[in-house]
């Protein structure tokens, strides 16, 4: 877990974040691209799989804290209120500011505050087929503007 979050961070910072930040049909073009929005699903987790996965989501959250901070603007979860007061004792308290727990029934309108309808995957209600693990995937514009 702790390989695949340094692997997905550096190709967020190299790969993804300097093209975003190249468009000019941004809302300010001059200002680059620097953080990101995260979703993180447990909303089908029992507290027993919450505890067992303890440790790797630990040291998840100490690499986000650690070498990633500014990027980090906002953690959505769709879980357990309960599960989230668990965890939240192991990590940083300005880490823990950024994170919002989420009711299912106000995951979709709480996520439509802050990511367009066709960046909020279908399980949430919006349009993007988002398959578990799949790796960044730039708009048509940005590709376009690459060639």
């Amino acid at each position: 877990m702790a390989q695949w979050t340094m692997l997905f961070h550096g190709t967020l910072t190299r790969s993804v974040l300097p093209p975003c930040s190249a468009m000019s049909d941004r809302p300010s073009p001059s200002t680059p691209v620097s953080n990101a929005i995260y979703l993180v699903d447990a909303s089908v987790a029992s507290a027993k799989q919450a505890w067992d996965l303890n440790d790797s989501a630990q040291e998840v959250y100490w690499i986000l804290m650690t070498c990633y901070p500014e990027i980090i603007e906002r953690i959505f979860e769709s879980q357990p209120a309960r599960i989230w007061n668990i965890l939240k004792k192991w990590v940083d308290p300005g880490t823990a500011a950024k994170v919002v727990v989420l009711k299912q029934s106000a995951v979709y309108t709480t996520l439509g505050k802050s990511i367009d309808k066709e960046n909020i995957p279908t399980k949430f209600g919006g349009d993007f087929a988002f398959p578990n693990g799949m790796s960044a995937d730039l708009d048509h514009g940005i590709r376009q503007r690459l060639h």
